[in-house]
């Protein structure tokens, strides 16, 4: 892929390495990247070159645990503008906490960050916000810490049926043998 993105912080030797291997006939990309190496901000890149590309224009940000999910949306914003995402808004949008509210900051391009819970998403109004949302739009979906994403597991059931025009899974745990990893 050819970088057409100018980012404000130079990405780590890996990071470049995640960047080199989207390729512009899949719609999905699996990384492992070391704790503490940058995924965020490796996520936040991926969607600055595939925004710039015009394969997508709106971020979902999934997490395991709520913690997680209060961390991005305390920091998503700088990692995002230190990413070279341009345009509306880069404060990322609490779905769970904002409802229905989001699908309007959404349709009105008030905002193209969001972020939830994968519990969020597994729960029925979560599922259904999200799901309007993505009704209109390119998404780039972004499952941190993949490996909880099981074959045969909820919360892999949650990600998969999401309409999701370009999806980075991201772990620091290695591959184990029990397939705890959909996304290859």
């Amino acid at each position: 892929m050819l970088f057409r993105s100018s980012f404000r912080k130079n990405p780590r030797r890996g990071q470049l390495q995640v960047f080199e291997a989207i390729d512009a006939t899949k719609r999905t990309l699996n990384a492992k990247l070391p704790t503490g190496y940058g995924k965020t901000y490796t996520a936040c890149c991926v969607y600055s070159l595939l925004k710039n590309e015009g394969r997508v224009n709106r971020f979902l940000a999934i997490f395991p645990t709520t913690a997680q999910l209060e961390q991005f949306l305390k920091d998503g914003a700088n990692d995002l503008a230190d990413a070279g995402v341009d345009g509306t808004d880069l404060r990322p949008v609490d779905v769970s906490f904002f409802g229905t509210k989001a699908i309007l900051m959404h349709k009105k391009d008030q905002r193209q960050v969001f972020a939830i819970t994968v519990q969020s998403l597994r729960e029925r109004r979560g599922r259904d916000i999200v799901k309007e949302m993505m009704a209109s739009g390119r998404w780039f979906g972004w499952p941190d810490e993949c490996h909880h994403y099981g074959d045969g597991k909820s919360w892999a059931d949650a990600i998969r049926a999401l309409h999701i025009d370009f999806l980075l899974s991201t772990s620091a745990t290695p591959y184990r043998k029990e397939g705890d990893g959909i996304f290859g």
